[in-house]
């Protein structure tokens, strides 16, 4: 998961690290993904802890991402 929202404060992962970790997760474990939320900050479980909360439950129960997160 990467936190997307740059701005004048510069408070965004970085994308690129994001998909090289996905890749480098891949030749391990094939079924690894990679997400984006374009309207989080880092640390985005400050910004938004119950949507962090709803998005681990989700990870971890293989159940659908919540809305706003796009798979890279």
């Amino acid at each position: 998961m990467a936190a997307g929202k740059a701005g004048l404060v510069p408070s965004s992962d970085s994308v690129k690290d994001t998909v090289k970790v996905r890749d480098v997760g891949c030749k391990m474990h094939e079924e690894t993904v990679a997400y984006v939320h374009p309207q989080m900050r880092h640390p985005w479980n400050r910004q938004a802890p119950e949507l962090f909360a709803r998005t681990a439950r989700a990870w971890f129960e293989r159940e659908a991402i919540p809305a706003g997160f796009k798979e890279l």
